[in-house]
């Protein structure tokens, strides 16, 4: 901004009304570059002070997840030693049918998938074949298939994690 305000526009022969034109914008863009480098410094000083937290949650995330792992039957056998027996034949008997019916529900969705790809890739190669200009139809129908599998992904993301807002 020191090197706007020096420069002397009046030694230039314009008009007063250019010169308070040019010497306006250029301190608008001046600021708008000024905030716009002042957020994104702020932003990657923010992203880079979260690193350590971030390690940290990982670290913790994989050695839990590595002893409950090595302790899974050690804990089903102290659940099933502590809970009534009927309850661990219902919870067996619902834990099976929540498996059962997830996995029916995901092989259905994957059927869904698979049709909607087939539908497209027949779809793109007769445009293909009526000389339209579509040069990878396989390509695209496998990219609109990944794009129509991308709600079963998301609920399956939704179930699973504990930030997920509808």
């Amino acid at each position: 901004m020191d090197l706007i305000n020096s420069f002397q526009f009046k030694k230039i022969n314009i008009p007063e009304q250019v010169r308070n034109i040019l010497e306006t914008s250029s301190n608008n863009f001046l600021s708008i570059i000024t905030k716009f480098l002042s957020t994104s410094l702020t932003n990657i000083v923010q992203g880079i002070t979260k690193l350590p937290v971030i390690g940290i949650y990982i670290a913790i995330t994989m050695l839990s997840t590595y002893f409950i792992c090595t302790d899974k039957f050690y804990i089903l056998d102290q659940l099933e030693h502590h809970l009534p027996k009927k309850w661990v034949i219902k919870l067996n008997k619902k834990i099976k049918k929540i498996i059962s019916t997830l996995g029916s529900y995901l092989k259905a969705e994957m059927i869904l998938v698979g049709i909607s790809f087939v539908i497209v890739l027949i779809g793109l190669y007769i445009l293909k074949f009526m000389k339209f200009n579509i040069a990878y139809p396989l390509l695209f129908a496998l990219a609109i298939g990944f794009v129509d599998a991308l709600p079963i992904l998301r609920f399956w993301n939704c179930n699973n994690s504990m930030g997920c807002y509808q």
